[in-house]
């Protein structure tokens, strides 16, 4: 959870949890950081060596091996890849988060998104009410039952018709997925992001730059074509192939923006609005 102090100050808030087993969500609260948006790649580093330390000491048997395969308990511990996802305020969400750097101690630093798949979350929909969370879980059940997400683009044609594109996504649960041709920053794509967060929808996808084109939503239609479980891999390889080829720089993988956020997968609600 990133969160600027909003007090004049450059500070942000930063607090994770780690969670322990593959399978089973159960995350524990960590200590919280103060820092900056400069030096978050610092903060979000020590997390991700928290996890994985954790991650580490379940793997290990009674005995201080590592688990067996079809041992239970910690057994599926490091199951399949590490998701890394990032809770943030709406002023955020556009930050790239998944070219955040690891390895800063090292020569090359590398950016998160290579070694885990990134996914951004609303912080504000997480301390929302009932009725947010029961159209949240509305919207996700359908995505998680259709062949694939039916999305719901926004285009900058519909800044002026802005009333009867969210008229239509409120009155039609089935859509479950939006894309943006502009960024999700104020005067762009924002307004459509939000209207989209309150009315249950988990998944967004849109190119950071703001001179996107058309052939990054096109690109971003066909991701969006394939099921709900393939997408954070597809994501993760277009991510991938834009750092290691030459003209990578100008991919769409380089500057997606990936919104993925489970209703199911809660943090302490609670905790937060103690804060």
């Amino acid at each position: 959870m990133v969160e600027p102090a909003r007090d004049g100050s450059p500070d942000v808030f930063v607090r994770h949890w780690v969670n322990r087993v593959h399978g089973y969500w159960r995350p524990e609260l960590c200590p919280m950081e103060t820092v900056t948006l400069d030096t978050l790649a610092g903060a979000v580093e020590r997390a991700v060596e928290r996890g994985e330390a954790l991650w580490a000491e379940t793997r290990k048997g009674p005995t201080g091996q590592p688990e067996t395969p079809g041992r239970t308990g910690a057994a599926g511990a490091g199951s399949g890849p590490v998701h890394v996802e990032f809770l943030l305020p709406f002023d955020l969400l556009n930050h790239d988060m998944a070219r955040l750097e690891l390895g800063t101690g090292v020569p090359r630093p590398r950016p998160i998104g290579m070694h885990y798949r990134v996914h951004l979350r609303s912080l504000d929909r997480m301390r929302g009410d009932a009725g947010q969370l029961r159209r949240w879980q509305a919207r996700w059940d359908q995505l998680r039952t259709a062949t694939a997400p039916a999305a719901h683009r926004w285009k900058a044609a519909d800044r002026d018709g802005f009333e009867r594109w969210h008229a239509r996504l409120a009155g039609d649960e089935s859509l479950t997925a939006v894309i943006l041709d502009a960024p999700a920053v104020q005067g762009h794509g924002l307004e459509a992001l939000r209207a989209a967060v309150a009315e249950g929808v988990g998944v967004a996808a849109w190119d950071r730059r703001a001179d996107g084109n058309s052939q990054s939503s096109e690109l971003l239609t066909l991701l969006l074509g394939h099921t709900y479980t393939q997408l954070p891999e597809k994501v993760h390889r277009l991510r991938a192939g834009a750092e290691i080829e030459e003209d990578g720089p100008l991919w769409v993988g380089r500057h997606i923006a990936f919104f993925w956020d489970d209703p199911y997968r809660l943090v302490d609600r609670e905790e937060l609005l103690s804060a």
